[in-house]
């Protein structure tokens, strides 16, 4: 079971305007909210692709409640606990023609003393019971890079495969932690020098750039075929999930590079907040 780590997670808000130019007013075309944060962009897709995963986030407020009905919807399994710090709230703005896109994240609300112990305790429950652990994406005001770092070397002592998609001064904070898999984007990887001796795999998003993955003994990199392109949001977590679930299930690195890049060009062929679906990835395979 491959469970992924969301410590910041948002409701992601997705608006299509028909414009973004000068004008004082702007119609919204369609609007759709998701229960969002990288983890959990992973979790969609994997659940998409048939692998048995589960969201570790924690909610709180309203807004909490709003997410954990998002989800529902989505049928993501959550692993949740409650918090005190309100849920936040993340707005992508996408121009229809143009598909130039606007994207407002909120840091989110700090997390309080106590609740980081409580989160650090069921965490380490929830990390026993999983093969591969997928820590992702930003930490809201109260948490530490320590923290995460802390969580990271718990799964490693208990023999887990791990797996962190991370950016800024936590991504530096994990640079010489020994972890299974590091999934930067260029831009991460080159603020730490592209380096990160203590990865065995790293697998480095380069937009329509394709990939490259580099690991004992290999180092590949990839490009599709150009895709019509709505939205470029979430295709590095789809191609991370790609990648997790063809490697579960063939153990082939070069295989698993290509279907993660065929589940990163599926989303970007999908409008903002839909990510990878199987409809998609076929459609892409077959061109390729």
């Amino acid at each position: 079971m491959i469970l992924t780590v969301t410590l910041n997670p948002a409701i992601d808000s997705n608006l299509i305007v028909d414009g973004l130019g000068e004008k004082e007013r702007h119609l919204v075309l369609k609007s759709r909210k998701v229960a969002g944060g990288k983890g959990v962009n992973v979790s969609r897709v994997l659940c998409r692709l048939g692998t048995r995963n589960q969201a570790f986030v924690m909610l709180g407020g309203k807004s909490g409640a709003g997410f954990q009905s998002l989800a529902r919807r989505d049928r993501i399994p959550l692993a949740m606990i409650r918090i005190a710090a309100e849920t936040r709230t993340n707005l992508t703005i996408v121009e229809r023609k143009s598909q130039r896109q606007i994207k407002l994240n909120q840091p989110g609300s700090r997390v309080a003393a106590a609740d980081l112990r409580r989160i650090g305790s069921a965490l380490q429950k929830k990390i026993r019971s999983a093969s591969i652990v997928v820590f992702s994406g930003s930490l809201p005001p109260g948490i530490p890079p320590r923290f995460l770092t802390g969580m990271i070397r718990h799964a490693n002592r208990l023999g887990k495969r791990t797996v962190v998609d991370t950016s800024g001064p936590t991504l530096a904070a994990i640079k010489k932690i020994p972890v299974w898999l590091l999934a930067p984007n260029d831009e991460e990887w080159r603020s730490i020098g592209r380096s990160a001796p203590k990865a065995k795999w790293v697998l480095v998003s380069l937009g329509d750039r394709g990939a490259e993955l580099s690991g004992p003994g290999i180092h590949l990199r990839k490009k599709l075929k150009r895709q019509k392109s709505l939205c470029t949001i979430g295709a590095g977590d789809s191609l991370l999930a790609g990648f997790l679930h063809e490697m579960l299930k063939t153990n082939d690195p070069e295989k698993a590079l290509a279907f993660g890049l065929a589940c990163g060009a599926a989303c970007v062929m999908n409008p903002p907040g839909q990510l990878a679906d199987l409809k998609t990835i076929r459609k892409v395979l077959r061109r390729q």
